[in-house]
């Protein structure tokens, strides 16, 4: 095992590498999504995941694009801007052998746009699961969800594709953005996960 990360902290819950364990770096720069959160969101999202081109903006681990990867999306793009984690990432996608169908990239989350537009990315959904000091930064919050809003206009997000934001409460409503529309709720303690849906069908 390389020196700084960890096994044995989370596992892949369903699908085709069901029960793999995640590599993950030690110390408290990621903040991996818990299990009793991904379970509950997969469960949500179901069978609708198949086929799905997926984003996952702050991957830290890639837990969540990876879970959507062994549940049958056919692709996932990991945005990640820690060097760090971004090692644990690109090993976790080679323990899991998900080499053909995830791209990690090193990228400031803020942005995706140009990224995706050069790179002709388009997504069906999007997990967005920043560091809850970046949604506390007032500035940054508002970069981000320009970003964000700007993913329907852009055409990165397919007409009716979904976004999902972990945050802690009361960080997100469901009244922050123009093109996506609030659909969904979930709370797990202090954390809070909110669904937006491109406008456009």
């Amino acid at each position: 095992m390389s020196r700084g990360i960890v096994t044995g902290k989370m596992k892949i819950l369903g699908g085709t590498v069901r029960g793999q364990w995640l590599y993950s770096p030690s110390g408290p720069e990621t903040r991996p999504a818990s299990s009793r959160l991904r379970d509950s969101l997969f469960n949500i999202l179901g069978p609708t995941i198949a086929g799905q081109q997926v984003l996952d903006l702050f991957a830290g681990t890639g837990s969540l694009g990876l879970e959507a990867l062994s549940r049958g999306a056919s692709r996932c793009v990991f945005i990640e801007y820690n060097r760090k984690a971004l090692v644990v990432l690109k090993k976790n996608i080679t323990k899991l052998k998900f080499q053909e169908s995830a791209t990690a990239v090193f990228l400031n989350a803020l942005k995706i746009i140009p990224a995706a537009l050069k790179k002709e990315w388009h997504f069906d959904l999007v997990f967005v699961d920043p560091p809850y000091k970046i949604l506390d930064d007032l500035k940054l919050k508002k970069k981000l969800f320009a970003a964000l809003d700007e993913l329907p206009d852009q055409g990165v997000l397919a007409p009716g594709g979904r976004v999902l934001i972990e945050y802690r409460q009361p960080q997100v409503t469901e009244n922050e953005f123009e093109n996506l529309s609030a659909y969904d709720f979930r709370e797990y303690g202090q954390t809070a996960v909110r669904f937006f849906r491109n406008k456009v069908f």
